[in-house]
């Protein structure tokens, strides 16, 4: 049997049924942001469209990359040899990202990050967090530890010194949304990024926090994409990006 070809549209149009493009942040930039003629046989899912993901793309043979994260987001001043959105040009390579939307949707990076947690019971508890419980009852560092084996990236914990069983979860930047956790009545905050005085301010609401990575809190919805359009395309062949990586590096101490 022939592979299946789509267009770029019938992609924006598949993702706009799962993560509307309405529901993005007005400061946002989702959608088509790079365009291709010619429908394609493959297609390379990644969080970020990084030179190397581009080069990963045009040597496997895939005629677009979705991503999460947007290829152009601020608006471009220049189009540089080397860089992401020239070299898509370049090859031809489309690209369509689902950003905020992709974060609110149902099925979408919030509910990866809770599902890849092993919480239960999961549902919204704001517009970005999830809220769901664990296996067991854990301490602070216990949380951490899991978190941590989970995600397979490095953590941060703040302890608020309370037992912890319901947990909110914000993939990426959380921030002051701890505030919808605590709300909601978790008993701990899981995020990529956090700011010092937001935890000093969930600490003093009684909120234990966990840290991790930005990368690793929303890398989970890469194989949660390549699902969903596998099953809208069943012929299509749809890769997991091997390029796309953490630009972080920890530092060993005594290293």
């Amino acid at each position: 049997m022939d592979a299946e070809k789509v267009t770029v549209q019938q992609l924006a149009e598949a993702l706009d049924r799962w993560a509307p493009w309405a529901g993005a942040e007005s400061w946002d930039n989702v959608g088509v942001l790079a365009g291709a003629d010619a429908p394609f046989s493959a297609v390379l899912c990644a969080l970020d469209i990084t030179p190397a993901v581009v080069c990963e793309a045009v040597r496997r043979g895939c005629g677009a990359v979705v991503s999460h994260h947007p290829v152009i987001f601020s608006p471009l001043k220049a189009l540089m040899p080397g860089t992401a959105p020239y070299l898509l040009a370049q090859h031809g390579v489309a690209a369509v990202c689902a950003h905020t939307n992709l974060d609110k949707a149902a099925g979408g990076v919030g509910d990866a990050l809770a599902a890849s947690l092993g919480l239960s019971s999961i549902e919204p508890c704001g517009e970005y967090c999830r809220r769901g419980a664990l296996p067991c009852q854990m301490t602070a560092r216990e949380l951490a530890a899991h978190v941590q084996a989970a995600l397979g990236a490095p953590v941060r914990f703040a302890d608020a010194g309370e037992p912890v069983r319901t947990v909110g979860v914000i993939s990426g930047a959380g921030n002051e949304l701890w505030a919808e956790a605590k709300a909601a009545g978790c008993d701990a905050f899981v995020t990529g990024e956090m700011g010092h005085h937001d935890a000093l301010d969930a600490l003093e609401a009684r909120l234990t926090c966990v840290v991790s990575t930005h990368y690793a809190t929303e890398r989970v919805i890469v194989p949660v994409l390549a699902q969903r359009l596998r099953a809208a395309f069943p012929g299509l062949s749809v890769l997991e990006s091997e390029t796309d990586t953490e630009p972080f590096r920890a530092l060993q101490a005594g290293a």
